[in-house]
């Protein structure tokens, strides 16, 4: 117990000063915003902001893609025994350093999963198998990030921008990777949460996944109510609900937490045939809509689906790659499924604030991020 109270210490110390991150990125986007519309065409606006909001660096996913590829490179002289089944990735000190790198990767607040050598080893077969061109695809990830910071000199000049207005967009380029930075610590502690949870279920009998029913305040005390959490975590499991005011929060009873659910998330806007959004990154795709609105549902996603959700998050990365664009109620050019978005080279609106409750799962819709709009065909 006293090392989940430490961990929980450390937890609410980091998100202290990580969460800067949302509003001054916020903040600074919107500035911006209305310093170029007094220089801009309102038909060049969303153009220059997509490119003065471009993030400079790569995100934490595309370092780890590009780590691989270099170590799968160096391991085509071992092709054959790779595909064969014969190469021991266990003995491999590349795998051994990678895995202890991004071993957190896929995790999410729900559930989280060590990667070993098995899963990358897995993932080197694979390309190795398709004869990937790992010079490419490493060289295609690091243009990736080059062009946007050539795109974003080339705008300045061409706007001829101020040193304040400059300042905003690397303001926003600095905030975006300090944002994927607390990502993936914040990943990394998933890991070690659900051991420590785990264990202080496992002396009580209650299992993992229901200890994440528990607020950190109530499993301090959880020896000493154990039997009465039991009954409180069988009610959080149908539905709940958390109302946070003024710096304290609210768990709403079953009545309650049902009422603002259905509030929340059922209603549904079903006489509308047309969504519109904020330009994240421009293209055209057709597709099913597969509308997400947990990452347990990821396994439905299929390749070339229409990603629509509320907001996107690292765990969600698994389905947009899936995906032949990406639609959010959420969010706007600096968010997660903008910068991902970019980097798959997707089609994504964001910012549409009704998709989730007008587009229903299965649709056939058009997203047509050169204007905005998503267009449903067929419910």
């Amino acid at each position: 117990m006293d090392l989940f109270r430490r961990f929980t210490k450390a937890y609410y110390g980091m998100w202290g000063p990580g969460m800067l991150a949302e509003p001054v990125n916020f903040g600074a986007e919107k500035m911006l915003k209305e310093e170029i519309e007094k220089i801009t065409p309102q038909e060049k606006l969303n153009d220059a902001l997509v490119i003065l909001c471009a993030p400079t660096k790569p995100s934490f996913y595309a370092r780890e893609e590009s780590d691989l590829l270099k170590i799968t490179k160096d391991l085509r002289k071992d092709k054959k025994d790779i595909l064969e089944g014969k190469y021991d990735f266990r003995k491999d000190r590349r795998i051994a350093g990678h895995v202890k790198e991004y071993f957190w990767i896929l995790n999410n607040y729900y559930e989280t999963r060590y990667l070993g050598w098995k899963y990358f080893g897995g993932i080197i077969k694979k390309w190795l198998e398709e004869g990937i061109d790992e010079d490419n695809k490493i060289k295609e990830i690091q243009e990736h990030v080059k062009e946007s910071a050539k795109k974003k000199g080339e705008m300045i000049k061409e706007l001829k921008l101020s040193r304040y207005v400059v300042k905003l967009s690397d303001i926003i380029d600095e905030f975006m990777l300090f944002q994927d930075e607390r990502k993936k610590y914040n990943l990394k502690g998933m890991h070690y949460l659900d051991i420590l949870i785990a264990e202080l279920g496992r002396r009580v009998g209650i299992g993992m996944q229901d200890m994440k029913y528990l607020l950190p305040e109530e499993i301090f005390v959880l020896f000493e109510k154990q039997e009465e959490f039991k009954s409180i975590i069988n009610q959080r499991k149908d539905v709940c609900v958390i109302e946070y005011e003024n710096g304290k929060y609210n768990v709403l009873d079953r009545k309650k937490s049902g009422e603002a659910y259905d509030w929340l998330f059922e209603v549904e806007i079903t006489d509308m045939n047309k969504v519109e959004g904020i330009i994240a990154n421009k293209g055209y795709a057709k597709g099913k809509a597969c509308l997400m609105l947990s990452v347990r549902e990821l396994p439905r996603m299929k390749k070339g689906d229409i990603l629509v959700t509320t907001m996107t998050a690292p765990d969600f990365v698994v389905a947009m790659k899936k995906a032949s664009a990406i639609v959010t109620d959420q969010g706007g050019l600096t968010s997660h499924a903008a910068i991902v978005s970019r980097e798959l080279k997707i089609p994504c609106i964001t910012g549409t604030k009704i998709a989730t409750q007008a587009i229903k799962d299965g649709s056939m819709i058009e997203v047509d991020a050169n204007e905005g709009v998503i267009r449903i065909i067929k419910r």
